[in-house]
């Protein structure tokens, strides 16, 4: 499963563009803010806004982790390591990440 991904590499974090009445949140992906991945409306003092954008910052590291899972346990001959349930979830969001069937 482990292949070249398409989408900008990470790390990713996120800033806000600040000071502003209604500040802007950039995913970057460097501490230089040289490449915004998105802009992201956040109204002040809304938490969900705020998750939202911590979550997509951890976009590419979620991305990471779920194919090494699938990966380590794929190379495992035992099925009872991961239920088949589970090994189709992994693969279904591994696809969704990379803009495959959803």
């Amino acid at each position: 499963m482990t292949e070249v991904s398409k989408h900008t590499p990470g790390p990713w974090v996120f800033y806000a563009d600040t000071p502003s009445v209604e500040p802007n949140w950039n995913i970057i992906t460097n501490g230089s803010r040289q490449f915004v991945v998105a802009n992201i409306h956040i109204e002040a003092g809304n938490e969900r806004d705020e998750a939202n954008a911590h979550l997509i910052a951890a976009a590419p590291d979620l991305l990471d982790v779920c194919k090494a899972v699938f990966d380590d346990v794929a190379s495992i001959d035992n099925e009872s390591c991961l239920s088949l349930e589970v090994g189709r979830a992994l693969k279904a969001a591994i696809a969704k990440a990379e803009g495959g069937a959803s």
